[in-house]
């Protein structure tokens, strides 16, 4: 009976990881594909602001929380660029 409570409690962090990983992973192609076809700089902006805010003031957190996780892929691969 541990054993089944115990999977229980490692599922948050298991599904929090790979939306880190995922989030990570199309921010940085995301920003790849930039370099040939580039966003609206108005969508990057509000990409950003959005997903702060709503991390902040909302109930979505996992939503929101893979939207930053998006927003730093795409600084990872511009901080990359420079070094």
């Amino acid at each position: 009976m541990s054993l089944i409570n115990k999977s229980y409690t490692n599922f948050p962090i298991m599904w929090y990881n790979s939306l880190t990983f995922i989030g990570l992973v199309i921010g940085h192609l995301l920003r790849c594909e930039h370099d040939y076809n580039p966003l609206d700089k108005y969508v990057v902006i509000m990409w950003g602001i959005l997903s702060i805010f709503g991390l902040v003031f909302t109930d979505l957190i996992a939503l929101f929380y893979f939207m930053t996780m998006v927003s730093m892929g795409w600084v990872m691969r511009e901080i990359s660029l420079y070094h």
